[in-house]
């Protein structure tokens, strides 16, 4: 963390580094906690890690994709996954209601 800051540039959030440096200097039992699950993390398999990532984001990527108009490839994977009636009202529920589907079994 001390290299990580001395190499700083204009984009790196110095003082949240400061502050991780700070927590891992003051709390050496959380320190060594947060180090056994990194290590226990890049142990996984790839695949197993990627999926983990994938489900971290997937709130975030919600909220980015409420309120914004469904997409033209979403309406028509929609179409072709046999989904008829009103689209959703955004790209969010035009996801969840992609991965319901696919849940399901329906095949496009």
């Amino acid at each position: 963390m001390q290299r990580r800051l001395h190499r700083a540039s204009p984009y790196t959030d110095v003082a949240h580094l400061q502050a991780v440096l700070t927590a891992l200097q003051e709390n050496r039992a959380a320190a060594l906690a947060y180090a056994v699950s990194v290590i226990n993390y890049e142990q996984l398999p790839y695949e197993a890690r990627q999926r983990m990532k994938a489900e971290r984001a997937t709130p975030y990527m919600q909220e980015a994709m409420r309120g914004q108009p469904v997409t033209e490839k979403q309406a028509a994977y929609l179409r072709a996954l046999g989904y008829v009636g009103t689209l959703p009202a955004d790209r969010a529920e035009a996801s969840l209601v992609i991965d319901r589907l696919k849940r399901a079994g329906v095949q496009p």
